[in-house]
């Protein structure tokens, strides 16, 4: 779970989120790709939200529904779901590249590999 706390943690500075939707600056190592093209991106609202999302995406057989949800555009299982006040992010702004729109997110996907295994969790719209 660790892992995939990093880029989507509530402990992700705003000005950090806010910056990587200006010009793709990581939030965690502060490097800045080549492209400086802004990124969407999310961070949850506390812990607990991230660790019920982890729950939710993680029991779905036991709770007598299918492991995942879909498939991403890799190829990679999924499980999306609503979780009400999730999180929230930034979206690139083609207007004013400077002031990126904040939005709110009220559901979750986490990703699996090759072994199913989760590698990635984020809210999502």
């Amino acid at each position: 779970l660790m892992h995939m706390v990093g880029k989507h943690g509530p402990e992700v500075p705003e000005p950090a989120l806010k910056q990587r939707a200006i010009d793709g600056t990581n939030p965690i190592t502060g490097k800045r790709p080549w492209h400086k093209r802004g990124n969407p991106n999310s961070r949850f609202n506390s812990y607990e939200l991230m660790l019920e999302a982890y729950i939710l995406a993680t029991t779905r057989t036991e709770r007598g529904l299918p492991r995942f949800t879909g498939k991403d555009g890799d190829d990679n299982n999924i499980v999306r779901m609503r979780l009400p006040g999730a999180g929230g992010g930034y979206m690139p702004n083609s207007k004013s590249k400077e002031n990126p729109k904040f939005i709110g997110l009220d559901g979750f996907e986490m990703k699996f590999g090759d072994t199913d295994v989760p590698f990635t969790l984020f809210p999502i719209k």
